[in-house]
């Protein structure tokens, strides 16, 4: 029984772009999508759009990255993807404009537990489309894919005590502050604060 559940989550995620495009309006796949934007998997062609958003330098600070990316290696890692959160543990969405189909950023799933079925979150939104509400559709869709359709029951997110715009965007769509790790991250080698936001399944919820 263990084997089919794993199997079927296994399915339904490495078809989910599928079903997005081909769905009927009234199936609950609508989560994935607004009048705004949609989240989708990686495709191939997205790797000249993760070249420019992962060498951006400007967001190594909210993140662990000291050193930029090359196209080949971007490749790579589109084609290994299984867009299957049980395999890979981590599940990377892009984040696009429903009019014109542009990509204008990317949320992920990672270090996703399926026994605990809790899971970190990170979003990054080109600059040139931040201050428009995109992150917070983009959160807010990513919480109802995830509470529904893999039955995650707490989403989490580390953000630095003096982030304060990402502190604000996580607080709109409701995550709350569940933790401090003192020193979590340096700036200009100086320590900084780390806030655990988390955001848990409503109870209604089955």
């Amino acid at each position: 029984m263990v084997i089919f559940v794993a199997y079927l989550n296994a399915f339904c995620l490495c078809s989910f772009t599928f079903y997005c495009k081909f769905v009927p309006t009234n199936s609950r796949l609508f989560m994935l999508k607004n009048d705004t934007i949609y989240l989708r998997a990686l495709e191939g062609e997205d790797v000249p759009f993760l070249y420019a958003m992962e060498n951006d330098a400007s967001i190594w600070e909210a993140g662990s990255n000291i050193q930029p990316f090359s196209a080949h290696t971007l490749r790579d890692y589109v084609a290994s993807q299984q867009s299957d959160i049980y395999a890979d543990k981590q599940l990377r969405l892009v984040i696009c404009l429903a009019n014109g189909n542009k990509p204008v950023g990317m949320v992920d799933l990672y270090d996703f537990s399926p026994r605990h079925l809790h899971s970190w979150v990170a979003i990054m939104v080109a600059r040139e489309h931040q201050g428009r509400g995109v992150a917070r559709m983009a959160l807010d869709l990513l919480a109802d894919y995830a509470f529904h359709f893999l039955h995650i029951r707490v989403l989490m997110s580390m953000v630095a005590e003096d982030n304060e715009p990402s502190i604000k965007l996580f607080g709109a769509a409701g995550y709350r502050q569940c933790g401090l790790f003192p020193s979590f991250y340096l700036r200009d080698s100086r320590p900084v604060n780390g806030l655990c936001l988390c955001l848990t399944k409503p109870e209604n919820l089955t």
